[in-house]
């Protein structure tokens, strides 16, 4: 599976953040960060810089980001095969129907969520 496919729900796990999902639209992202109460939705892209793939993400001004300290509203990258490598699982469809805004629970960051 191509990283990141439209329709598809990813697991990703790093120190700072723990646990996170996301599902990807063609042009949108949802994150279920944890400790949120409701989903984030972005906007994504991917570019191609100097030889490098990158995932680019804008939230909206009203966001921050507590790892990063980086309020929402700028358009922030990372290299894909980074993000790539932080994949603990992924979905097939938006499982958790995250494209509604709503979370099934509050996620905690060292728990992993059992569909996965």
């Amino acid at each position: 599976m191509t990283y990141p496919s439209s329709g598809v729900t990813y697991l990703h796990w790093d120190k700072g953040h723990g646990y996170q999902v996301t599902y990807y639209s063609e042009k949108h992202v949802w994150l279920w960060h944890p400790g949120n109460r409701a989903t984030l939705r972005g906007d994504w892209v991917q570019e191609f810089v100097a030889g490098e793939y990158y995932l680019c993400f804008t939230y909206p001004h009203s966001s921050y980001n507590p790892v990063t300290r980086v309020v929402g509203g700028q358009k922030e990258c990372q290299l894909q095969t980074v993000l790539g490598g932080a994949l603990e699982g992924a979905l097939a469809g938006d499982v958790y129907n995250l494209s509604s805004g709503i979370v099934p629970y509050v996620l905690h960051r060292n728990k992993r969520p059992a569909e996965f």
